[in-house]
């Protein structure tokens, strides 16, 4: 089954795995398999205008940090914002994760070589021109090739307001962006997607339910991935994907741990084209009404 891991279940996890752990990083030591930089898409911002920040992670080769599930094992890297007053962050933003295979074959999603996690922020309308602030982030993070070491920083950014937006890392965050999910609807306008359909067979006293996911296909990909995000609230079975011809299938059953509400289940479709092309969608899993909680299958 799969669930949201704790840290000492990790641990154990990873040791009979075969991995090792070194003591923690910091972004700032040299030689250390991860780097940690907080970014924005402005030098100067004015006052109600949105502007973008942005964590951005060096990922040393062979190594990798994780997604906001992490997969079988593993822990979801953090970014914590520290605005000044006034200021509001939106949601943190994931791009499309990679899947990987960890010692003991044990599934693993995430990133490797680079990564930047952004969020839209917000500043008061009455920021005065002028004044200097600060912007900071607390990250944290597991690195990992055949060892693991946790990291973390400390990050700042410094800012000024203006009358007029003075845009800073333009296309850096352009290519981030890019890398987000999209909505299916998005895709289909964009001629890759024809249509997605979930459909659900609950389980017997509403403990979950086989959800299946039918996929068709305007481009057929050459690969197709799904990452569930299992929560303490709802646990997961491995996802089966089969393909034939332009449609895809994917199989999973959801389970009711019994902890907290579970009335549904964000997961993820990435797609890649012959051409290399590479997105993403996100789609919704509504478990059916109950409040049983079925044992896992063996």
């Amino acid at each position: 089954m799969r669930g949201r891991w704790r840290v000492g279940l990790w641990l154990l996890t990873a040791a009979a795995a075969g991995f090792a752990f070194a003591p923690a990083a910091r972004a700032a030591a040299s030689g250390e398999p991860v780097q940690a930089e907080l970014l924005a898409d402005a030098s100067a911002v004015a006052a109600g205008q949105p502007f973008k920040v942005g964590v951005l992670f060096r990922i040393a080769p062979e190594w990798h940090i994780y997604w906001k599930y992490p997969g079988d094992a593993g822990l979801a890297t953090e970014v914590e914002f520290e605005l000044p007053q006034g200021f509001v962050a939106g949601e943190l933003q994931w791009p499309l994760p990679q899947s990987f295979v960890q010692p003991g074959d044990i599934a693993g999603y995430g990133y490797t070589g680079e990564v930047m996690l952004t969020a839209e922020v917000t500043p008061p309308k009455d920021l005065p021109a002028g004044k200097e602030f600060a912007i900071r982030a607390k990250a944290s993070w597991l690195s990992c090739r055949n060892v693991c070491r946790p990291g973390r920083a400390e990050l700042t950014a410094k800012l000024s307001a203006a009358a007029q937006r003075a845009p800073a890392n333009e296309a850096l965050f352009r290519e981030w962006a890019a890398r987000l999910p999209r909505t299916d609807k998005e895709w289909t306008a964009a001629g890759r997607l024809h249509s997605v359909a979930a459909t659900a067979e609950p389980l017997p006293a509403g403990a979950g339910a086989k959800f299946l996911i039918a996929i068709t296909w305007e481009k057929k990909p050459a690969k197709v991935e799904f990452f569930p995000a299992p929560t303490e609230a709802v646990l997961t079975d491995k996802p089966s994907v089969n393909a034939s011809g332009n449609r895809t299938e994917i199989a999973m059953t959801a389970r009711r741990s019994g902890v907290g509400a579970a009335d549904g289940l964000e997961c993820l479709v990435v797609f890649t084209l012959p051409d290399g092309e590479r997105g993403g969608f996100p789609v919704r899993l509504q478990m059916p009404a109950g409040n049983a909680v079925a044992p896992p299958t063996t």
